[in-house]
Formats: C-alpha cells, structure tokens, sequence
C-alpha cells in the first residue's frame, strides 16, 4: 500500500516527521541522530527512498580526513550521485594541516561537491596559523566560493576547533 502513494505524498509525510524530530525535546533526537529514522524511511519502499534520501543527506559533517574519501565516492560515482550532490545544504568540515583533519588544500573540491549548499561551517584547527595559500589554491577557493554565492546564506567559522567538537 505504501508504495501507492505518490512521490509528493511522501514528501509531506517526511517533512512533517523531519519536524516532529527537530522539534522533540529529547538530546537524541538532533538532527544528526535523527538519520537514522530516515535511512529507516527509505526501505519501506521504492517511492520512499529518494524523498527519505533527501533528509538523510542534508547535512554532512567531515571532521577527520579519513571521511574524506567515502564522502568524494559517494559524491562522484555512481547512478545517484547527483542527486545526493543537490541533497547536501549543510556541510561543517574541519580543516587543518594534520593528516588528522581535512587538508585545507581539498577544500575547494568539496564545495564544488555540494551545488546547494545553504551553510557553511569550518571548524579550523589549533595547528592551522594561516590560511594563506598558494595562488592557485587561493584562485579555485575563490571559484569554488563564487559558485556557492546563488545559494550559500550563512558561513560560520570556528578557530581553534578541537577544543568544540562534539
């Protein structure tokens, strides 16, 4: 029976249940642990899984380089790839030096990754004195920004991020 529903039926179902979560006052029930529920969602059938995948993929949160490359795979290879691309409207990645974190280096690539970006968190590490960058580093950082200005409305940036990480 579920599978009847339209595409835009379903849609409803899951923005109303994405505010039942984001507004419980239980910690557990945050935006990031909340997912779950909606990886969940997308099994019940085929017509769940691509509005289900939307909410699932709305934020993305890279605080080690070893996510890094998942997250690049996901992103560009595969039958779904671009639609998870225009699902991403947050993403909140830390940067640094360390092999630990994302290299500051990569950062344009993984803004070009996510079109509809809506915000933007860097969290930049203890060890990371400037951002500063060779000139053409800094040209395809700005490149990478200047095609996130449609879409980008709030940039928030961390210093010293590892005393805050979650």
């Amino acid at each position: 029976m579920a599978s009847t529903f339209p595409e835009d039926v379903v849609l409803d179902i899951l923005q109303y249940l994405w505010v039942l979560h984001s507004t419980a006052w239980d910690s557990e029930f945050r935006q990031e642990s909340h997912r779950r529920f909606f990886a969940n969602y997308s099994l019940i059938s085929s017509v769940w899984t691509a509005p289900a995948q939307r909410f699932v993929f709305r934020s993305a949160h890279l605080a080690w380089g070893q996510h890094l490359p998942s997250f690049e795979l996901a992103l560009k290879t595969g039958p779904r790839s671009g639609f998870l691309r225009q699902c991403i409207r947050v993403l909140d990645i830390t940067i640094s030096h360390s092999k630990l974190n994302v290299p500051l280096k990569k950062l344009d690539r993984l803004l070009r990754l996510a079109p509809s970006l809506i915000e933007l968190r860097l969290r930049i590490g203890p060890e990371l004195n400037t951002l500063f960058m060779k000139e053409k580093q800094e040209k395809r950082l700005r490149d990478a920004f200047q095609s996130l200005k449609p879409t980008l409305r709030a940039l928030q940036v961390n210093i010293n991020a590892h005393r805050n990480l979650n």
